[in-house]
């Protein structure tokens, strides 16, 4: 391995002694791609995505009880489908939540890029091109 080969693919700053390994196949064949990454970026990738999950099922689950909550409340019957209704409610509630938790895990990501980057790295890109895809062979 070159020192280029152990710097961190994430923040091309840092030395690294770890990685993630990717899983290649190709009919009968298999192998597998190590992308390094620091134990910072690392940290912050595991950051962002409970930072993403924590903030989507906060928001969806809470406007989902609160916009419940009204409508058991209220005194009159709410007009139309109930699964309408419950589609209507999931919509108004999952599309901000969705958009707020991927806001919160893009502000966790500073210094570093995100977790999706390991699919441009040199080495991997040169095994999808000999006809390698990702994921472990089913036998």
């Amino acid at each position: 391995m070159t020192k280029t080969d152990l710097t961190c693919w994430f923040c091309q700053q840092t030395q690294s002694k770890d990685g993630y390994t990717v899983e290649l196949v190709n009919h009968n064949q298999r192998a597998q791609v190590v992308v390094p990454v620091c134990s910072d970026c690392k940290n912050k990738h595991t950051i962002s995505i409970k930072r993403f999950f924590l903030v989507f099922y906060g928001i969806a689950c809470s406007g989902f009880l609160a916009h419940v909550a009204v409508l058991f409340f209220r005194e009159s019957a709410p007009v139309g489908s109930g699964v309408l209704l419950g589609y209507g409610m999931a919509l108004i509630w999952i599309i901000p939540a969705l958009i707020l938790g991927i806001l919160a895990m893009l502000s966790s990501l500073k210094g570093t890029k995100p977790q999706r980057y390991l699919l441009q790295y040199p080495a991997l890109q040169a095994r999808l091109k000999e006809g390698y895809s990702i994921g472990k062979s089913k036998s």
